[in-house]
């Protein structure tokens, strides 16, 4: 699903691809946090932009705790369907 945030708009790909999986909402939340945090720390950052409410931006508030600012863009808008994980994290 990823690839489609890079295509649409043009713009090139990420330096990195965490690959995160997990059968369950939780553990894939769990595994993105970690192998962010541990980006984060060997590579600091002046920013880290979130987009949208999927797991990987309700993952990446990590960077609160590192002290790191972020910036959060939000398209703001519902589906009303309770098997994306955007409606779910929105709350």
């Amino acid at each position: 699903m990823s690839g489609s945030f890079f295509e649409e708009p043009e713009i090139p790909e990420p330096h990195n691809n965490s690959e995160c999986g997990g059968v369950l909402q939780a553990q894939k939340t769990v595994n993105i946090m970690e192998v962010f945090e541990k980006k984060l720390l060997a590579h600091s950052a002046d920013v880290v932009l979130v987009v949208d409410d999927v797991t990987a931006t309700m993952a990446f508030a990590i960077a609160q705790k590192l002290h790191t600012k972020d910036a959060h863009l939000e398209a703001e808008i519902r589906s009303g369907d309770w098997s994306m994980p955007e409606e779910i994290n929105f709350l």
